[in-house]
């Protein structure tokens, strides 16, 4: 038999999730390898701390107190300094940004790179919203970059680039590791702007509990396999949920309040 061919294209859909690479998974994601990313994380985070520590305390005072923004135009007066030749250090883009916009607000930029500096290296070392702190480092080492400063900003632009890669077990010795519970969130917000509507801005305004179905996503090595059961427990709530025919996990029925609560999931022969 043959196939007639049509001049329609197949039809495919708008929406598709292309699954990560086992090689990337084992590097990016796998808890193995979680002590590796550990020292990583530390190290970057010591090189960040002691390097805002020390601007903190210069003798000086040059980064913070009466005097500062004194060593930043001090450094940005020599990046402007490189922008000669063919291929200089320093690009237009970033001499404009520096003469026009970091020049003119030195003190602040000499506050914000210091404590910056600090803020990177004390999360990056205790684990806490590690992608997000190795992130701005990168930033950092990327703004000194820009300046034509290279020294050791090219190995720690590199390492912060790894660890926002493999901030699911960069922070698993770590801070990270312990899960957000859940709770309704009940802010100041502002007047329903009509009857009927529950709530507005971050104020609830509806009756409690709230019945939510919560669909745990990025389970690291709690996956399950189409069609296993799991028993969860939520407070005082307890329950049996069964994965669907893709693997994911749909927790139905959780009842929610003003009060933190950790979700639990346990496989169903973890349980017996």
């Amino acid at each position: 038999m043959i196939a007639t061919p049509t001049t329609n294209p197949p039809i495919r859909p708008s929406n598709v999730e292309i699954p990560e690479p086992r090689i990337s998974r084992f590097l990016f994601a796998n808890t193995l390898l979680a002590p590796l990313w550990a020292v990583i994380r530390i190290y970057l985070g010591y090189e960040w701390l002691t390097a805002g520590w020390g601007k903190l305390t210069n003798p000086a005072g040059v980064w913070v107190g009466e005097k500062a923004g004194a060593a930043v135009t001090g450094f940005l007066t020599g990046a402007l300094q490189k922008t000669d030749g063919a291929h200089p250090d320093v690009q237009g883009y970033s001499a404009w940004f520096f003469q026009n916009v970091a020049l003119p607000n030195a003190a602040l930029f000499s506050y914000l790179v210091t404590f910056g500096e600090i803020a990177v290296g004390l999360a990056l070392i205790v684990g806490l919203f590690t992608g997000i702190a190795a992130f701005f480092g990168g930033f950092l080492s990327a703004m000194f970059l820009f300046a034509g400063t290279v020294s050791t900003n090219p190995l720690m632009f590199v390492l912060a680039t790894l660890i926002v890669l493999a901030w699911r077990t960069a922070g698993y010795w770590g801070l990270d590791r312990f899960a957000l519970p859940l709770h309704v969130h009940d802010g100041d917000g502002q007047d329903p702007p009509k009857a009927g509507y529950p709530s507005r801005g971050d104020r609830f305004d509806g009756e409690l509990p709230v019945v939510v179905d919560v669909t745990p996503r990025r389970l690291q090595e709690f996956r399950v396999s189409p069609g296993e059961r799991v028993t969860w427990s939520f407070g005082q709530q307890r329950g049996e949920a069964t994965a669907d025919a893709t693997g994911a996990l749909r927790i139905p029925g959780v009842e929610l309040d003003l009060e933190w609560q950790v979700l639990e999931i346990l496989r169903v022969d973890a349980a017996m």
